[in-house]
Formats: C-alpha cells, sequence, structure tokens
C-alpha cells in the first residue's frame, strides 16, 4: 500500500469516527423507550408547576379584616362641663354658677398595640347663666348680675396613649387643646339683695341707692368700662376666641362588638372640669 493510499484511509476513518458516534447520540435522544423513562420520572418526582408557590401581591383575606381592629372609627359626644365652686372662691366673693351641656361629633385614629391615638372633635359648648357676681375685696353694693347666652364653637385635639385591659376594654390618657370660637353676649346690670335674695336691678332706685345705684353723669347707665352703675349693659371685653388646654384628657372604652366603641370620657380645662358620653362606629373604609 502506497502512503497516498495510506493517508487517504485515514482521512476518511477520521471523518467516519465521530459521525457514527453522533448518529448513535441521535438514536438514544429520539428513543421512544428512553421518553416514557424520562416522563415516569417526571410523574414520580420531578419538576410540578403546580407545585410551585408564585406569590401575589394582594394580602390573605384573613390579613384584611382583623376582628376587634379600628383605624378611624367616627361618632357622637354629649358632654357636660363644670365650674367647681372652689375654683371661683379664689377670685370672687359672689360668682355665678356654671354647668354647660354640650354636643359634637368626633373621630378617633388608632391602631393596634401600644401606639399613640389622634383624638379631634367638633362641637358646641353653651355657656348660659343668670347669677349674681362680685370680685373678691369689693364692697357688697357692688355686685351685679349677669346675663349670659354664650356658648363656644369648639374644636378639639387631642393626642393619647392606650393601655389595653382585656380585648374590648381600653383606657386611653393624654393631653389636648380646644380652640373655641364665643358666640352670644354677656349683660352686666346692677343686683340687689334688699329682699334678701339676689336678684337684677332694672333700672337705679332712689329707696335702694346701696346697690340700684344712680349712674355717673346723669345717664341711664355707664358703659361696660366706666366706674359708676351698669343696667342692662354688654360686656365687650370678652373674647373672640379661647385656648382652653386639657390636662389630662382620658377616655375609657368599650367595644362589646369590633366596629362599635362606647365611651366615658373627662378632661380638665384651667377651671372646669367637663365629664361625656359618646359612641363611634368603625366603618369598613
Amino acid at each position: 500500500m502506497g502512503l497516498a493510499t495510506w493517508l487517504r484511509l485515514v482521512v476518511i476513518f477520521g471523518l467516519l469516527g465521530p459521525a457514527s458516534a453522533l448518529a448513535q447520540d441521535d438514536e438514544g435522544f429520539g428513543d421512544e423507550s428512553g421518553g416514557e423513562s424520562g416522563e415516569e420520572a417526571g410523574d414520580e418526582g420531578g419538576f410540578d408547576e403546580t407545585d410551585v408557590d408564585l406569590g401575589t401581591d394582594e394580602p390573605p383575606e384573613e390579613a384584611l379584616e382583623k376582628p376587634g381592629s379600628r383605624v378611624w372609627d367616627f361618632g357622637l359626644y354629649a358632654r357636660y362641663a363644670y365650674v367647681p365652686g372652689f375654683f371661683l372662691k379664689f377670685f370672687l366673693d359672689a360668682a355665678p354658677g356654671v354647668g354647660s351641656p354640650g354636643f359634637g361629633i368626633s373621630a378617633l385614629y388608632h391602631g393596634e398595640g401600644e401606639g399613640a391615638a389622634f383624638y379631634l372633635g367638633l362641637g358646641y359648648t353653651s355657656y348660659s347663666f343668670e347669677d349674681p357676681f362680685r370680685i373678691s375685696g369689693d364692697p357688697l353694693g357692688d355686685t351685679e348680675w349677669l346675663e349670659s347666652d354664650l356658648g363656644i364653637l369648639e374644636v378639639t385635639g387631642s393626642i393619647l396613649w392606650k393601655s389595653e385591659f382585656t380585648k374590648e376594654l381600653t383606657f386611653f390618657y393624654g393631653v389636648g387643646l380646644e380652640l373655641g370660637v364665643v358666640t352670644g353676649e354677656l349683660v352686666r346690670s346692677e343686683a340687689t339683695n334688699a329682699s334678701g335674695k339676689w336678684q337684677k336691678c332694672t333700672t337705679w332706685s332712689p329707696l335702694d341707692t346701696q346697690f340700684c345705684e344712680p349712674p355717673t353723669g346723669n345717664l341711664a347707665t355707664n358703659k361696660y368700662d366706666e366706674d359708676g352703675a351698669h343696667y342692662g349693659v354688654v360686656e365687650e371685653r370678652v373674647p373672640p376666641v379661647v385656648p382652653i388646654p386639657m390636662l389630662p384628657h382620658l377616655l375609657l372604652d368599650y367595644s362589646p362588638i369590633p366596629d362599635l366603641a362606647l365611651r366615658a370620657e373627662m378632661a380638665f380645662g384651667l377651671a372646669q372640669l367637663w365629664f361625656g358620653v359618646s359612641a363611634g362606629y368603625s366603618p369598613k373604609l
């Protein structure tokens, strides 16, 4: 065999060897029995897309509605503001008895746990009264009769913390501020107790000059900011807006069902106390 013939055989067999191996691989890949065994392996323990939890952005239904939880609740309140007599005795010898009803709407924002809560209120409190009034140290003859139809349109804001006694019973405590716009008038007149009981002088009387004294300057009445005698004078020094701090503001919350809250409230503001009840409902927002 010549050299040229030998080289041709090497080239031929070199090319046929990889080709035959490739043909064998193709036959194995296309074998039906091999495919069936692969499927069986997949059925027994292979990849199954139903086993994969792809996840969603939507929380489970249980997380959307948790029994007993509230975020916002809205309701109505009723209050009674009271000025204790011993407060006024520091400044006045005779003082009006002030007990004032009020009402309004409220909102409470709070979540679960021990975080802060926020209370908002909008309402009206009446300060109507008729009573004698005398500044401490003034003579008895300087007693005046006050007639008030004053009222306060008030906005209340408080920051509260809470302590949960049970799932249904929660105690809130904190501080707040009421900002009130004053309505109505305060009218001053001289007062007399000639009959043993304080009452209003409708005009001055020559028979009762100790109490129903004549105005100075031959006038029917002196002005609110003048010394003398006053008969049916509107006091113009009543402030148009009054801030009333609440130190503290206390609230006891009872929730018989998750969406309903019944509350008892109280607060101390300057020289007055107020007590109240309220009910709040938590809508599904």
